[in-house]
């Protein structure tokens, strides 16, 4: 279900969009905490310390909350936001341990890509795992959520891996952990009922933790029409569960993403069934335990 009222709250010219989110949150039973940082204001929702395993990595679950001028805000990226927002009400609720932390990143739009304000969390993330357990310990495990609130097809995008990747070797090892985190997104998808497709897709703040030393995957949503368009073939998951292999999109891009950064992003847009879908995914992330290896160098 779409929070019609905090949605209308996040998306008038002059919402202070911070203080929308905590509003919400509060109504969710849940605390949060502002953390100014390098120029960028973000919003961290950290739950009580037996919410924690040490034989899992913590899950950093990150949308962005920041806007484009002259946009509403709604797809980019509010509908994110608002879905980790009442997923964070949903495992403040569990008594299990489920290694989550929910992050909402500024500076996402930014016009340099070393201006993101997830560049800045990834530097400072990745400063604090050297600090406290050395170059062998792995970061958290950063899972990017952008434009999830229209369509019911999830993609993990491969930008990030494939521009590595062919960097050449220098790149490699980020590259492949990223890789990795793309095989445990895509499980976790799969459990939730709706097989991914892997495509190229616009940078989110998986570019600035990328430049920041720090692997993560960014999911996003399209419509089945827009994606039945597209060009080359495979144009869905297999039958048997597993997702289509690396595709492309022609120059012109999807018409969801052509409503991006300016007045075609507004709430009409937003669709419900995308919103009850991304509650049962981000419900799979939630349950999601990825173990704890120390890396040898």
């Amino acid at each position: 279900m779409i929070p019609s009222l905090f949605l209308r709250a996040l998306t008038v010219p002059d919402a202070d969009r911070p203080a929308v989110l905590e509003a919400l949150l509060r109504d969710r039973g849940v605390a949060s905490a502002r953390i100014p940082l390098a120029g960028s204001l973000h919003l961290a929702v950290k739950f009580p310390d037996s919410s924690y395993n040490p034989r899992y990595r913590t899950k950093l679950l990150v949308a962005h909350h920041d806007r484009r001028p002259g946009s509403s805000g709604a797809l980019d990226n509010g509908a994110a936001c608002l879905q980790l927002a009442d997923l964070a009400g949903r495992l403040a609720l569990r008594e299990e341990p489920h290694n989550t932390v929910i992050l909402f990143t500024d500076s996402e739009e930014s016009s340099g890509a070393g201006d993101q304000g997830s560049f800045a969390v990834a530097r400072a993330l990745a400063g604090r795992v050297k600090a406290l357990a050395g170059e062998g310990e792995e970061p958290p495990a950063v899972f990017v959520f952008d434009v999830t609130g229209r369509g019911t097809v999830p993609i993990l995008s491969t930008t990030a891996r494939d521009l590595l990747a062919s960097r050449g070797p220098d790149c490699g090892d980020l590259a492949g952990r990223i890789g990795d985190l793309e095989s445990w997104a895509a499980r976790t998808l799969r459990r939730a009922g709706a097989a991914p497709l892997r495509l190229p897709v616009p940078w989110s703040d998986d570019l600035g933790f990328a430049l920041g030393g720090i692997p993560a995957v960014t999911v996003t949503l399209l419509p089945r029409s827009e994606l039945d368009a597209r060009s080359p073939a495979p144009r869905h998951g297999r039958p048997d569960g597993t997702e289509a292999p690396h595709g492309e999109f022609p120059a012109e891009p999807p018409a969801t993403w052509a409503l991006l950064h300016g007045p075609g992003d507004r709430p009409e847009i937003l669709e419900e069934e995308s919103f009850d879908l991304m509650a049962c995914i981000l419900d799979t992330f939630g349950d999601l335990k990825i173990p704890r290896v120390r890396r040898i160098r």
